[in-house]
């Protein structure tokens, strides 16, 4: 999987075409899999949920709109369109970038990221493994709870 990072205007489909037909080249030859792209604007997020070129979206999202596009409820929307169309979705600044601190607040946003069930993965920054542990722990609390 390629994506293009940190897609910033809402017209980043025609400001990146020649990277978007170089990747989709390399994907049509079998070189890459997949094709995506990660946001940090609300329109290039739109746009990039609703062009047909992306397989793969990556967006900012967590309960508290810290470090996003938008409201956490319109970026689920966008994210549930996302997956609607066949995209696989990735989380990013589950943490709001370490925004979301105490346990409390980390383990609220784990789980309204995990129980929408729009989003299919996610990627979170850690400065030390005790924090990989203890993201793992809740994850495993979020899941057993149902």
């Amino acid at each position: 999987m390629v994506l293009l990072h940190c897609m910033t205007k809402a017209n980043w489909t025609e400001d990146k075409k020649r990277f978007i037909d170089g990747l989709s080249e390399a994907k049509s030859k079998g070189l890459i899999k997949k094709v995506g792209f990660s946001a940090h604007d609300f329109g290039a997020l739109e746009n990039g949920v609703n062009h047909e070129w992306p397989d793969v979206v990556l967006a900012r999202i967590n309960n508290k709109q810290i470090r996003m596009d938008g409201t956490p409820e319109k970026i689920m929307s966008l994210l549930e369109i996302a997956g609607s169309k066949g995209k696989g979705v990735l989380g990013m600044k589950i943490f709001g970038c370490g925004g979301l601190l105490k346990e409390a607040e980390r383990t609220a946003s784990l789980k309204y990221v995990v129980q929408s069930k729009k989003v299919h993965a996610m990627t979170i920054g850690f400065e030390d493994p005790s924090q990989i542990h203890d993201t793992v722990d809740r994850l495993m609390g979020i899941v057993h709870q149902g």
